[in-house]
């Protein structure tokens, strides 16, 4: 009787079959395995290293921005308000001279731009606290308004704040400076000088709603004109650090209104002119060069603001004029409708008519439902003249569903506004209807005669404003 050894089957055999190889495994999952970092070539290791150290930069940075962020939360018990400040303005200037050793001893750019910027980061940090304690002692608005714990700042005199605001001065612009120069060196005197004037704006020792409204528009509108006439075809603008740096400059603009939002008053008037200011902002930085089709995205996303700034307006008005809520409706969609009008001039081609087709879409919309709501002559005769614009834009741009919602509108007004004058019988509601119909019929005339000369002008208006050069 013999005896036999027990049959095993080969290591590329599992108890169902074969195992698959790599490469099976590779056509089976549809991704390729990766390679042990042994078996990778020499360029394979250097990307993935300098994956790995760009991820554990950002990871370093991320540390370091928890810990600053600590100080505009601060609880604690030990130390006074001005020693914890120059605590942290103590880690801005580490940080910043460990950069500065990173680029000279070591030779090392990317650790050096980090650091560099990391210390640019923290400096509206550093006057978001700082305006706080400017403001405990030089406090323009009266008797202080209480606000949280965490964001109360005290400075123990007038000498003292005073003090504190012109050594945080000085010590943060060559910080500034070297930050800039490392990031964007082509701009960095320009972005260095508006850095310190949008983080200064934050000293200013008011809380004062119309005050900080005023303030944050003119912050914007000046980062806007930077945009346009400098930084939008500037090539060190527009990689990373130039999109970096834009960030640190508008942080100030954006601490001022979280600011105001969440420990100060923020009235419906503020709120609309921020809104307008934010969407002049983000229209002019649309221009730049550099950003292609998010340049579309920008444009797109000004429609918020604008339809915000005019809806605070519009219950901000009905509120301090004490009008029926329903007059919000062409308060606000009226003059929202014809902004989007006049931006749709400003704008790509594209966007342009989306953002006439909005504007039409909402005139009918908010008037018919303002018809509805409040009934009378006057709602009649908007939803009529809404109507009628419809018809002629959805005839003219070929636009089928705006012009049967047009005429569906134009009648519905026209039969109530035809009823309410029978009603209340007076000369300026049949009148007015009147007056109409003449005004349109004068402007088939004229839209007849002369479409050739007003579309020609139309576009050399759409070509100024662009900005562009117009052929002789």
């Amino acid at each position: 009787m013999s005896t036999s050894e027990p049959e095993f089957p080969p290591a590329s055999s599992g108890p169902f079959g074969p195992l698959p190889s790599a490469d099976t495994q590779t056509v089976e999952t549809g991704k390729p395995l990766a390679k042990p970092f042994n078996e990778k070539s020499p360029a394979e290791r250097d990307e993935h290293v300098r994956g790995l150290t760009r991820m554990l930069r950002a990871l370093g940075a991320g540390v370091v921005a928890a810990s600053a962020s600590t100080f505009l939360f601060q609880q604690w018990d030990s130390g006074d308000d001005l020693t914890r400040y120059f605590a942290l303005l103590a880690q801005s200037g580490v940080l910043a001279a460990i950069g500065f050793f990173c680029a000279v001893w070591i030779r090392e750019s990317k650790s050096a731009r980090t650091f560099m910027a990391l210390a640019a980061g923290m400096i509206p940090a550093l006057f978001c606290i700082l305006g706080g304690l400017v403001y405990s002692q030089l406090s323009l608005d009266g008797p202080l308004t209480r606000v949280a714990a965490y964001a109360t700042w005290q400075a123990p005199s007038e000498y003292a704040a005073i003090l504190t605001a012109i050594a945080t001065i000085v010590a943060v612009a060559p910080i500034a400076l070297f930050s800039f120069l490392s990031l964007a060196r082509p701009e960095a005197k320009w972005l260095t000088s508006t850095f310190l004037v949008t983080n200064a704006s934050m000293l200013i020792p008011t809380r004062s709603p119309e005050a900080m409204a005023g303030l944050v528009a003119a912050l914007l509108g000046g980062l806007g004109w930077l945009e346009l006439k400098r930084w939008r075809a500037e090539s060190a603008m527009q990689t990373r650090e130039g999109w970096i740096v834009r960030g640190m400059v508008l942080m100030p603009v954006v601490l001022v209104v979280a600011r105001s939002f969440v420990h100060y008053e923020l009235s419906l008037y503020m709120a609309s002119v921020i809104s307008f200011a934010a969407a002049a902002f983000l229209l002019m930085l649309s221009r730049s060069d550099g950003l292609n089709r998010a340049g579309f995205s920008l444009e797109g996303a000004a429609v918020l603001p604008v339809g915000v700034g005019w809806l605070s307006f519009g219950i901000a008005m009905v509120e301090s004029a004490r009008l029926d809520p329903s007059t919000v409706l062409p308060l606000a969609a009226l003059p929202f409708a014809l902004s989007l009008s006049l931006l749709s001039l400003w704008v790509r081609d594209k966007q342009g008519k989306d953002y006439r087709n909005a504007a039409v879409s909402i005139t009918l919309l908010s008037m018919t439902g303002y018809l509805f709501i409040e009934g009378g002559v006057l709602p009649a005769f908007l939803a009529l003249m809404s109507g009628i614009i419809a018809v002629a834009y959805g005839f003219f741009f070929e636009r089928k569903g705006l012009l049967v919602f047009g005429a569906l509108t134009s009648a519905a007004a026209l039969l109530h506004h035809v009823l309410k004058a029978i009603e209340l019988y007076a000369h300026f509601h049949w009148g007015s209807l009147s007056i109409l119909g003449i005004l349109v019929i004068l402007g088939a005339s004229v839209i007849e005669r002369h479409h050739g000369k007003l579309s020609v002008a139309l576009a050399r208006l759409r070509t100024r404003v662009q900005g562009l050069e117009i052929d002789a």
